[in-house]
């Protein structure tokens, strides 16, 4: 099993410098301008347990980043809004396109506990 993440790269493309699962290589999308892709293979963790959902999630939070390109400076306020806007939507879609309950239900639950801690 793989989820495919899909996002509008909103800055330029670089590749995090810090270890991390095998995520398939990022690849501009056929036909849409500024859009790339990546694969996140998932086919070795169990996303009916807590702990695969939990892993799958850290993927795929993980490809998005890479997806998105790399963080712009706390003092580019309008890039840092779009970068955290490319991100989110990459995990929204790659959650939804899984369709894996587990995940679904630990993505949902990340996205309540940020909400409330503002």
């Amino acid at each position: 099993m793989k989820a495919l993440i899909l996002c509008t790269a909103l800055t330029a493309f670089a590749v995090p410098a810090f270890a991390a699962p095998v995520i398939g290589k990022v690849r501009p999308v056929a036909g849409l301008h500024r859009v790339f892709e990546t694969t996140v293979p998932l086919g070795d963790l169990k996303l009916d347990r807590a702990s695969g959902a939990q892993a799958a999630l850290d993927r795929i939070r993980f490809a998005a980043r890479k997806v998105c390109g790399p963080q712009p400076s706390p003092m580019q306020v309008v890039a840092r809004q779009n970068d955290r806007a490319c991100v989110a939507l990459a995990i929204d879609n790659a959650v939804a396109a899984l369709d894996a309950p587990q995940v679904t239900a630990r993505h949902v639950r990340g996205d309540a506990a940020r909400l409330a801690s503002r």
